[in-house]
């Protein structure tokens, strides 16, 4: 438990996202609790088939889970659609994964998550060193999914993969992907 400025712990804070109301999904943002509507399940489906793909390829030491929060800073804690993260095996992992311990936050866009998917969220994964952070664009006439390194305190694009085109990515580890097999039909 680390103590901010205010007296409020990081636990005080992870306290009211687990204490909010029934939503798919709640986010602790500068200390602003922001609620989702629940995700489509068009973008669940994407969710789960991209995380199936980690976690095959995880080298030990990793996991690929979905929807589990990752704590940026004492008031920030947002929960990516995908995460890999370290993890010893053996241990219960209870609350938020710690940013040191993520190596990659994929977000997919929806209608009503645009600006955080595209501007908020990475600018705050990158401001906590998460080093790799990945876009999926599941709109039909943009579908596909954009790989983001870290660079100093911020992204810059590494690759853009659209369906039906395998790809080969070193980062965070040896992967292939085809972005199709994540596409509901």
């Amino acid at each position: 438990e680390r103590a901010d400025p205010d007296g409020e712990s990081d636990d005080d804070c992870w306290a009211l996202v687990e204490s909010a109301p029934d939503a798919d999904r709640c986010e602790l943002l500068e200390g602003s609790l922001l609620v989702s509507p629940p995700a489509s399940a068009y973008h669940q489906f994407a969710g789960d088939e991209l995380r199936g793909r980690l976690a095959a390829a995880v080298p030990p030491g990793l996991v690929a889970v979905t929807a589990i929060g990752v704590r940026l800073s004492s008031d920030t804690a947002l929960v990516p659609d995908v995460v890999v993260f370290r993890h010893q095996a053996g241990t219960v992992l209870r609350g938020p994964v710690d940013a040191a311990e993520t190596l990659l936050a994929v977000e997919i866009v929806s209608p009503s998550s645009k600006t955080m998917d595209r501007v908020a969220k990475p600018a705050k994964y990158a401001a906590a060193g998460i080093p790799n952070y990945w876009l999926l664009e599941i709109e039909d006439g943009d579908f596909g999914l954009t790989v983001f390194a870290l660079a100093g305190q911020t992204y810059r694009q590494a690759e853009r993969l659209v369906p039906g085109t395998p790809r080969r990515l070193a980062q965070p580890f040896p992967i292939e992907l085809d972005v199709a097999d994540v596409r509901l039909a």
